[in-house]
């Protein structure tokens, strides 16, 4: 994640947050479509923020089989999924 990707991820994730801080029940996780290289600038988004919701990224980047599994648009660089009692609600992308 370079400078720009992370200031628009953390506006979005800090948006996530307070979602789910404010609706019991609500749920979020944030897949970074990107390899370890983007492990310490999610640690610092997470820790700078106070982010407690999961924030995590592929191992394998876009290469990730996971990206298939999960139906997850390889070229998107952050997809953040919400979901209510185990039902998707919304993907932002």
């Amino acid at each position: 994640m370079n400078d720009t990707e992370v200031s628009k991820a953390t506006g979005l994730v800090a948006h996530m947050q307070k979602l789910v801080n404010e609706n019991s029940g609500l749920k979020a996780f944030v897949v970074v479509v990107g390899g370890p290289e983007t492990k310490s600038a999610i640690e610092e988004l997470a820790a700078k923020n106070k982010i407690s919701i999961p924030v995590t990224f592929l191992p394998r980047g876009k290469q990730d089989p996971a990206l298939a599994r999960y139906k997850i648009n390889p070229e998107a660089k952050t997809t953040v999924t919400v979901s209510r009692q185990n039902r998707v609600l919304a993907n932002f992308v």
